[in-house]
């Protein structure tokens, strides 16, 4: 056999996205921009969403900013206890956060990343060689 080797793999994942200057098209073929779109003015509404007026009627939409955290890694430990036998322990781990719509901030996307409810996973194989 040969030695136990263990392998760490980790991913952490973290993307803000935040809208503004919101635009309706009113003329689809005009070649110039200014007259292909006109700009809408939304607001935040107490329930999350935006919403303004637009040609005197009222437009609401889903509020598209977001906030997107996650965590993937992988522990393996692979040892070849006899030639063309192996044992395999790893340990999966994901977390992931959706909250907070806003700005980006490091130190705080981080925290809430590593305190969001991991979702673990344990496998254990083991395979033996016989020889015939």
């Amino acid at each position: 056999g040969t030695p136990p080797s263990l392998t760490y793999y980790g991913g952490p994942f973290v993307a803000t996205g935040r809208y503004d200057d919101f635009r309706a098209v009113v003329e689809p073929r005009a070649t110039d921009a200014s007259r292909r779109y006109t700009t809408v003015d939304l607001k935040p509404v107490g329930d999350g969403s935006l919403g303004g007026d637009y040609r005197g009627d009222t437009l609401r939409i889903t509020n598209p900013d977001f906030n997107w955290r996650e965590f993937k890694s992988n522990l393996v430990l692979r040892w070849e206890y006899k030639a063309g036998s192996f044992l395999y322990c790893v340990w999966s781990q994901y977390r992931s956060d959706a909250g907070d719509i806003g700005g980006f901030a490091p130190t705080p996307q981080y925290e809430r990343l590593f305190s969001a409810h991991p979702d673990n996973t344990l496998l254990l194989k083991l395979s033996y060689w016989f020889s015939l």
